[in-house]
């Protein structure tokens, strides 16, 4: 059985480990919480410790607040030389849940993925809502909104 990458064992179990770890933050490594403090720093600095090899760290912050939300904290991922608030995603699509890398765009009202995305959790792309959208550059893009579960 394969381990599970760190961004699909937190997707899994981010509500457990809330309630596990309240007001905890976790250092996690491949598919299991190697350090737990109540600082995120001290978490990272301990798992640093205990890694024999380079590989991701996720730092989670089970912190409980309203409806059992969680704040998970991602270290940016390195792209194209540069380093971008990247976090993986999961979406519900017909055939099921499928994971992305989602860029992170904290002024944004939506979350634009190209084509390729709506084919891959097989949607009809222009059966969405379609609307007018400015982007960065004060130009106006063509965009078909859909409502899906992540």
């Amino acid at each position: 059985m394969r381990k599970m990458e760190p961004h699909e064992y937190l997707l899994k179990h981010s509500q457990k480990l809330s309630e596990e770890y309240p007001g905890k933050y976790l250092a996690i490594v491949d598919d299991r919480v190697v350090a737990v403090s109540g600082s995120g720093h001290d978490a990272f600095e301990k798992a640093k410790k205990k890694m024999s090899r380079k590989g991701d760290l996720y730092n989670l912050h089970a912190h409980g607040r309203r409806d059992g939300d969680t704040v998970m904290r991602f270290p940016y991922m390195k792209l194209r030389g540069r380093d971008l608030p990247v976090i993986p995603l999961r979406i519900k699509g017909e055939d099921g849940w499928i994971i992305y890398n989602a860029f992170v765009d904290s002024g944004a009202g939506y979350s634009i993925f190209q084509t390729d995305v709506a084919e891959d959790l097989n949607l009809n792309l222009e059966y969405g809502e379609r609307e007018y959208v400015t982007v960065g550059d004060g130009s106006l893009i063509i965009v078909y909104v859909h409502r899906l579960e992540i």
